[in-house]
């Protein structure tokens, strides 16, 4: 079978056309020499991940900096581990996923700067923007969307547990970018999580902020995936959720 070079890595004729037609049009044009699938083989389920992320720094941190080998750059030491970016991950990733007129965040790269999402997280926990004094952590989506330049549109909400098939549906019906925040608890305690997604005509795509963005070649793949997410560690749903499309007012 014809293979196109990648580098070290090898994508089949079938594979290409796999890329082409059933995720997102013009990448391998933008992208001729980017390695793919690893071995020129897809992953199960007809999932693949675009890129990859690491949600580790905390709003509750210090930014020092730090000498390597590859000179002095700043970093965040996290005062506390479980406290991450995610809502200022998921905005970000949406705001530059609309703003790409259709092309999509191909690499971590494109979404910025950490620090940056430190800020946009802190004023959302600390609840420092204007008129969110009081709000829930669902609530306190809203503004922090428009100080963004994104807008709220569609909004579903509930508590406890919510079916991750119905929150893909959801996600469908509104065609574009939307978002899922949530609860849940285990033994590893109370956490809070956002995740965005992506969802215009064959494009199927989910961004988790602590392990990056996927994409999938059909609803079935992507249902799957959702479940295997939300109820893979045992752990169980409480508190409020809310199901936000966002569009931008740019």
């Amino acid at each position: 079978m014809t293979k196109k070079d990648l580098g070290n890595n090898t994508l089949s004729v079938v594979d290409e056309v796999f890329l082409r037609i059933y995720c997102f049009p013009g990448f391998l044009d933008k992208h001729p020499a980017l390695p793919i699938f690893i071995g020129g083989k897809r992953p199960d389920a007809m999932r693949y991940k675009v890129f990859s992320m690491n949600n580790l720094h905390s709003t509750s941190a210090t930014w020092r900096q730090v000498t390597t080998e590859e000179g002095t750059r700043t970093v965040a030491i996290s005062l506390e581990s479980r406290a991450g970016l995610c809502a200022a991950m998921t905005v970000t990733w949406i705001k530059k996923s609309i703003a790409s007129q259709g092309v999509g965040v191909l690499s971590d790269i494109e979404m910025g700067s950490h620090h940056w999402m430190a800020i946009v997280q802190a004023a959302y926990e600390k609840g420092s923007m204007p008129n969110t004094q009081g709000l829930s952590r669902v609530d306190k989506i809203f503004p922090l969307l428009v100080s963004q330049n994104l807008k709220p549109c569609e909004c579903s909400r509930g508590t406890g547990f919510f079916p991750p098939e119905q929150v893909v549906n959801w996600a469908i019906s509104k065609s574009g970018h939307s978002l899922y925040a949530f609860e849940k608890s285990g033994p590893g305690g109370h956490m809070s999580h956002m995740i965005g997604m992506r969802c215009e005509g064959r494009i199927l795509q989910m961004f988790n902020p602590s392990e990056g963005l996927y994409q999938y070649s059909d609803v079935s793949s992507f249902k799957q995936h959702m479940r295997s997410y939300l109820v893979r560690d045992g752990s169980k749903f409480c508190g409020e959720w809310g199901l936000i499309s966002v569009s931008s007012y740019l």
